[in-house]
């Protein structure tokens, strides 16, 4: 601050000094609040101490203080990527079938719908392989499996070495060798896989933590219905709680300016389960059914999304032996 008082401050170099005004305010939340995090971890536990570490790093992470953009100028801007054809916000699937149908841009909330055992955590894992061969940097926030089955779906898929094979432990020396060969190539991706969070709010501080360390390109949450949500008053239901957990998601994408995936179960009559926010938060509702075309096949459905027409689908290569989602 003295150095703003001492400085002789002109308007035009206004934004440069509240930038510095706002640079000292974050130092000095970090010093705060790792003492803060401190004394937590010890008498509520290590839970709190990161969540609070979490929202932290949310608070000083925020971008500096800038003009805001004119209509004008956006407008340039958006007119400029059309004439160079850039499609650097595109998040592929891998399957031109499916993003041609269903485009995923950064920032998007994607929700996979299935019933149980219907292929959902199979799809989402083929989904966050293919961004991390692309050179993205993916979270799998995994609710339902161990970070061990998750790698073993993984090494599975990128091996082709059954996933039958992964529980007995039984390889022949081919099996071996392609197992190896695919754990140097996932060696080098950018993933990380976490099975101790629990609440949205773990999640959303894991999220930040990581998005901190290298900006992510995708979250895969697995699955929604399992994640504890914030704590509501007396009164409230299930559903709310569903549904602010799911509002979460949405915003946290929005924040971190990445995709988010996430999964969700379908009731017996096919809808989302217990909650209908689900539905109305995503950016895309891809929900995972069986295929007229035979049991090797999955049809992926998209009875709402906003980035293209609504109620169409696609049929997918369903290879359950390799945990894995292909072209036809």
């Amino acid at each position: 601050m003295m150095h703003i008082v001492t400085c002789c401050a002109v308007a035009s170099a206004a934004e440069h000094y509240l930038n510095e005004v706002v640079d000292a305010s974050a130092r000095r939340k970090l010093i705060s609040g790792c003492q803060q995090a401190a004394v937590m971890a010890g008498d509520e536990g290590k839970e709190a101490a990161i969540t609070h570490i979490g929202n932290l790093i949310q608070q000083v992470s925020r971008p500096t203080i800038t003009r805001p953009a004119s209509i004008r100028e956006l407008i340039k801007t958006t007119i400029c990527s059309f004439e160079e054809k850039r499609t650097d916000r595109d998040v592929r699937t891998g399957w031109s079938s499916l993003d041609r149908i269903s485009p995923v841009r950064m920032g998007d909330y994607v929700v996979i719908a299935a019933q149980a055992k219907g292929g959902k955590s199979t799809l989402a894992i083929s989904y966050a392989a293919e961004v991390c061969k692309a050179g993205g940097s993916v979270l799998i926030c995994s609710l339902e499996m161990p970070q061990g089955d998750v790698v073993e779906k993984m090494l599975s898929r990128e091996s082709r070495v059954p996933i039958s094979s992964m529980y007995t432990r039984n390889f022949s020396d081919y099996e071996n060798r392609r197992l190896v060969e695919a754990g140097m190539r996932m060696g080098v991706w950018n993933l990380e896989i976490r099975d101790d969070v629990y609440s949205i709010d773990q999640i959303a501080a894991a999220a930040r933590m990581s998005h901190a360390r290298k900006p992510l390109t995708m979250l895969v949450v697995d699955y929604l219905q399992l994640v504890r949500g914030p704590k509501i008053g007396r009164g409230d239901n299930r559903e709310r709680e569903v549904a602010e957990v799911s509002r979460t998601l949405r915003l946290l994408s929005l924040e971190l300016g990445c995709v988010v995936v996430a999964l969700s179960q379908l009731n017996d009559d096919g809808r989302l389960r217990e909650s209908r926010a689900i539905g109305q938060d995503a950016t895309a509702v891809w929900s995972v059914q069986p295929s007229e075309n035979g049991d090797e096949y999955k049809n992926v459905q998209i009875p709402a999304q906003r980035n293209a027409e609504s109620g169409v689908g696609c049929d997918l290569l369903f290879e359950g032996k390799f945990a894995s989602f292909s072209e036809k």
